[in-house]
């Protein structure tokens, strides 16, 4: 199960930083390149960044997932610190996508000035 919802998280996590990598490349090469040689930059630039990370997610969400583990068994027991984890990760990538997708505030919408 742990396994899994690291995965889970892991997955949205290198999408969503491949996905901001994107736009910053590409917004830099739009205006130098022409849209053939931009493109293929922008492919390499990908390849370049996602290969070594999808080459060690196993090996880091294998030590990452035994960190929090021993970690949240401290701190609130092992199901319910997994869970707060769990949630707080997935917090982080919805604000992550909402502000990339829409350029909307999450935690704005949801606190207001609350902090």
């Amino acid at each position: 199960m742990v396994k899994f919802l690291l995965m889970f998280v892991s997955v949205l996590a290198a999408n969503l930083l491949s996905n901001l990598l994107t736009a910053f490349v590409l917004g830099r090469m739009r205006s130098e390149f022409p849209p053939a040689v931009a493109t293929a930059l922008a492919m390499l630039v990908l390849v370049v960044f996602l290969m070594p990370l999808f080459a060690y997610l196993d090996s880091w969400a294998g030590a990452l997932s035994k960190f929090l583990l021993r970690t949240g068994k401290k701190m609130l027991g092992r199901t319910i610190g997994l869970f707060v984890v769990f949630v707080a990760l997935l917090a982080l990538l919805y604000y992550g996508y909402a502000r990339l997708w829409f350029g909307w505030d999450a935690f704005t919408a949801f606190f207001g000035n609350r902090f």
